[in-house]
């Protein structure tokens, strides 16, 4: 293996460099902060004196990337691991067990939660050797599965259920890692109630950074709390019925969900008067207006004792909220009501407007945060269909590398989407993780391991992922609960990206010095953005 290796000392290492002056031992751990890999590498580093002398040398050899295996060997202070280069495993890895060098092609990251321990991996060694080019399939009855994530290791093993297993395993990581999350999620999932039966739950963790959607969404985020309809206007509907008689009855229909005609009245009437409250009469971000709108919805909602809707959530947690095409929507066109009614001398004064500018550098600023104050040094993104909100969410590093000139910045590390359309019909709504690399949107190094997209609808699947999640975050805190919060640490690396604080990473306070931040970057890049101002356009000539 003559490829240089990024370590977790922040050198590069050739193990060619050994040829003649040591023996080496490789110690192969599949994946960072699992069970199997973790007393593995703790056996090493106890018995590590057998092995480190003059003529030893002890690497841990894994195919996760440099930034996860450095806080990996920060926790457990074991030997010097290697990171991932696509070039040092093209060939062949080595695995050390029980004084035998054995030989085998590597099985890729998002598989090898599946082995627990090294005699799993010895086992399928045989099966290589017969000329097999993957890991065994392995499963187990359904009927002998205690949890929901057995089920999703164990019974899924082909097919769209693997896609849907390796989509669990991947959030698993990123979660454990520590990895701060941003969704994006399309489609009407207030005006559906998905937001109150999975998406809150999820965003309530605290493992959620930002968030980007639709002005659709926040506008029907209001329905429930308003005073005429409260606690739900909505009711269910066939999506093949009669629509011409829902409409003479003054029913609205979203696919098999419908209200009444007269709740987009009163959604009107509540947003105009919230727009014409003094907080709102000034230019402001989209995210600083989705939080003070937060804010009254929030009010509205204890008014009318109802729960709390998704603006209201993110407005407590300090979740920014963003909207790539604010115009699209109901929410913008009562503005545009109250701007015209001004403009016509209907009203006295509206001040109200947005900085879209301000918005997609404040996306750009927690994402430089993401990758270079945050403790971890990496982001992940959970896309729930396409359209405006993935875009939004995707195009902070273009933004960041391309437009900026931020040399240093890179794309998501863990990139999950679930979407219904069909990749061959070229949309960006389709367009799988890997494409995205080439946009540097996502990080190159790694996302053959960290990405997955699967061509599903995500209400079918997200509340059994959430609901998994959720309940492995419920065991880490009854172990806690028993063992201590250090031993359990010791024993579960990866319950302390479970069970980070609950209360967030609440960005949306921290918006104005991450900016701020991001500016000083944008002023010491300043000579090759002047350059980027020039170009030899053609001379123009105004025709009489």
């Amino acid at each position: 293996m003559t490829s240089l290796c990024p370590s977790t000392t922040g050198t590069l290492v050739q193990l060619f460099d050994f040829k003649g002056k040591n023996n080496v031992i490789l110690a192969f751990c599949p994946a960072a902060f699992t069970g199997g890999c973790t007393k593995e590498l703790r056996a090493y580093q106890f018995n590590l004196e057998k092995f480190t002398n003059s003529e030893k040398q002890v690497f841990g050899m894994s195919a996760d990337d440099a930034p996860s295996q450095w806080r990996f060997t920060e926790e457990l202070k074991a030997p010097l691991c290697l990171g991932q280069t696509a070039e040092a495993w093209s060939g062949l890895f080595f695995v050390v067990k029980e004084r035998m060098c054995l030989l085998g092609r590597p099985a890729s990251s998002t598989n090898s939660q599946r082995f627990r321990s090294y005699p799993a991996i010895v086992e399928n060694m045989g099966d290589h050797r017969r000329g097999c080019s993957g890991p065994v399939v392995q499963v187990r009855r359904v009927d002998e599965c205690r949890t929901l994530e057995e089920v999703f290791l164990n019974c899924l093993p082909a097919f769209g259920g693997a896609f849907l297993r390796r989509v669990y395993t991947i959030l698993d990581r990123a979660i454990g890692l520590g990895c701060p999350l941003t969704i994006s999620v399309a489609g009407p999932v207030t005006v559906s109630g998905q937001h109150m039966a999975w998406l809150i739950p999820l965003i309530e963790t605290g493992w959620v950074a930002y968030l980007s959607t639709t002005d659709a969404v926040c506008y029907h985020d209001g329905h429930r709390s308003l005073d005429e309809h409260a606690p739900s206007p909505i009711f269910e509907v066939p999506i093949w019925g009669d629509d011409a008689a829902l409409r003479e009855r003054h029913i609205i229909r979203v696919t098999d969900m419908a209200f009444d005609e007269q709740v987009l009245n009163d959604q009107d009437r509540f947003l105009s008067a919230c727009l014409l409250r003094p907080e709102f009469q000034k230019k402001m971000s989209g995210t600083e207006f989705r939080h003070k709108l937060g804010a009254v919805y929030a009010e509205q909602e204890r008014k009318n004792g109802v729960p709390h809707g998704l603006l209201a959530t993110c407005y407590q947690m300090a979740i920014p909220v963003f909207v790539g095409a604010p115009a699209d929507g109901s929410v913008f066109l009562n503005s545009m009501k109250l701007w015209a009614m001004k403009r016509a001398g209907l009203i006295e004064d509206y001040a109200f407007d947005l900085d879209l500018h301000a918005e997609v550098f404040e996306a750009c600023a927690y994402h430089y945060w993401g990758l270079f104050e945050n403790p971890v040094r990496m982001l992940g993104t959970l896309i729930l269909g396409g359209g405006v909100p993935k875009n939004f969410n995707l195009q902070p590093e273009p933004a960041l590398g391309q437009v900026l000139g931020l040399a240093e910045a890179r794309g998501y590390h863990f990139d999950v989407q679930i979407v219904s359309a069909p990749v061959t019909d070229g949309s960006l709504s389709s367009c799988p993780p890997a494409e995205a690399v080439t946009w540097g949107k996502v990080d190159k190094d790694v996302y053959q391991q960290t990405t997955e997209s699967l061509q599903a609808d995500y209400s079918t699947v997200m509340p059994f992922l959430v609901k998994a999640l959720l309940d492995k975050r419920a065991h880490f805190e009854r172990l806690e609960a028993e063992l201590g919060r250090e031993r359990l640490f010791e024993r579960h690396p990866e319950a302390r990206g479970y069970l980070r604080p609950r209360t967030g990473y609440r960005l949306f306070e921290l918006r104005e010095q991450l900016c701020e931040r991001l500016l000083s970057e944008v002023k010491k890049n300043g000579q090759w953005l002047l350059q980027s101002l020039e170009y030899a356009l053609p001379l123009f000539v105004r025709r009489k």
